[in-house]
């Protein structure tokens, strides 16, 4: 029997959502070496909801708020802070992680998460649990790409690896909002189900009102970052 009270040792949720790789120590050392950790560090606090796994180097976060951490401040190498970011939208939200570390770390007045409707209902509960009643508020959940907002422009389109994951006629649908974004954070591996996603992601940067930052993971072979800020 699965207990919500300890939601992220169930198999599931372990195989596609949570992370205790080794390549997470790689991550942790960069942060703390860096001096975006004085601004990071009080993020990373891990709450007790889900019952995660501690990080052994660092026991008051998770491996999990670390890696997703480390792609906030991988863009920021690249291209300055994000700033304040009023509007989000996170294309496949987890449970819930990401939504949570990026109210900590940045003022928001939307936060739209699209996802299946079961992982919507995780992140209900996670958000429910963690965040202060203002910052749910801000919260808007899309289970349908015609549920989210009408916005001329989000300051951040996030997707770690979720689009990646999606078929192109969905991606197709996401396409202008991603290309009507302030600042784009994408991870994706290098191929899914026959679809090269290199050829994909390296389409999507062909967009010239955009600085663009495509590389490996180093310390994740096969898998790739995109970055870009728009510049007009």
């Amino acid at each position: 029997t699965y207990h919500v009270s300890s939601f992220l040792a169930w198999p599931p949720v372990q195989k596609s959502m949570f992370t205790n790789g080794a390549y997470v120590a790689a991550e942790f050392a960069e942060l703390r070496a860096s001096k975006s950790w004085k601004r990071l560090r009080p993020c990373l606090r891990e709450s007790t909801v889900g019952s995660p796994q501690n990080f052994p180097a660092y026991p008051a976060s998770s491996p999990n708020l670390i890696h997703h951490a480390y792609h906030l401040f991988r863009f920021e190498k690249a291209f300055g802070p994000l700033g304040r970011l009023d509007n989000i939208l996170e294309f496949g939200g987890g449970y819930g992680s990401m939504c949570r570390l990026l109210f900590a770390y940045s003022f928001c007045r939307r936060y739209e998460i699209f996802d299946l409707p079961e992982f919507t209902a995780l992140q209900r509960y996670f958000l429910g649990e963690v965040l202060e009643d203002r910052a749910l508020k801000c919260v808007a959940f899309a289970t349908r790409p015609a549920d989210l907002a009408k916005v001329a422009r989000r300051d951040l389109f996030i997707s770690t690896w979720a689009l990646s994951e999606a078929p192109l006629a969905l991606r197709e649908k996401f396409e202008p909002a991603i290309l009507a974004s302030t600042n784009i954070l994408l991870a994706y591996q290098a191929e899914i189900d026959g679809i090269d996603n290199v050829a994909y992601f390296g389409r999507l940067a062909r967009d010239r009102r955009y600085d663009w930052q495509m590389h490996e993971i180093a310390h994740l072979k096969g898998n790739y970052y995109l970055f870009g800020r728009r510049t007009g």
